[in-house]
């Protein structure tokens, strides 16, 4: 929910995430499929708040969510709802962008969207005070959460990662991407408290639709689910 890359080419498109978060939190639940709204959705799940940061729906529709929005945002003491809950009323709706327009999003903490709907590309933000949607035409893109990372550091992660990658890159190039430790801005992090905990990947094509999934913490959580 903190690092995001995706890759477009033919028809196929790959989407990475890495989950930063603190240690203390309880790890997560592996992914699998749960019934949302009439589909079939599968996700890793947060046992805290219940939500996810990665979802992926039986009609091959994709949310993914970052913190924050385009600017850093002040903390608030409590709000109303989980962002990871968001992402599962967003998708296990039947018209995700119309759920995205009407949704409440009041006392909400700030949060992007990366939503893959109907072979189209969009981000979508709300940053406390408004929502705003842009629909993305690049091939190529990363995105980097911005409570965590200054804008010099976006920056050079970006020119890093289209140095690193091209449009038909594999996945298993993206994966190894996001595994990425040893460099200036590396996209595994790790700062005592807070550390990349899992990195989840769903690759979707005209014939099949595959998600990986790294618990960086307990190996035996790892897996590859390829019957989306």
């Amino acid at each position: 929910m903190c690092t995001v890359t995706v890759a477009r080419h033919n028809g196929d498109i790959i989407i990475t995430s890495n989950r930063d978060e603190q240690i203390s939190r309880p790890a997560a639940i592996a992914p699998q499929s749960y019934r949302i709204g009439g589909k079939l959705v599968a996700f890793p799940k947060d046992p805290l708040g219940g939500g996810t940061w990665f979802a992926v729906d039986d009609q091959k529709n994709i949310i993914v969510l970052l913190n924050g929005a385009r600017e850093r945002h002040e903390f608030g003491k409590s709000y109303r709802k989980s962002r990871g809950l968001i992402v599962l009323e967003i998708i296990g709706s039947s018209d995700i962008l119309q759920s995205w327009k009407n949704i409440d999003l009041n006392n909400i903490e700030p949060f992007t969207l990366i939503l893959y709907i109907g072979n189209r590309l969009f981000e979508s933000q709300w940053n406390g005070s408004e929502k705003s949607m842009i629909e993305i035409s690049e091939n190529l893109k990363i995105w980097s959460s911005s409570p965590l990372y200054s804008d010099e550091v976006m920056r050079s992660r970006e020119i890093f990662f289209k140095g690193s990658i091209t449009h038909q890159s594999s996945n298993q190039e993206l994966l190894d991407f996001h595994h990425s430790s040893e460099i200036d801005t590396p996209i595994i992090i790790d700062r005592g408290f807070l550390k990349t905990l899992s990195i989840t990947q769903v690759h979707l094509s005209e014939s099949f639709a595959k998600m990986t999934y790294f618990d960086l913490r307990n190996p035996d959580n790892t897996l590859v689910i390829t019957d989306l």
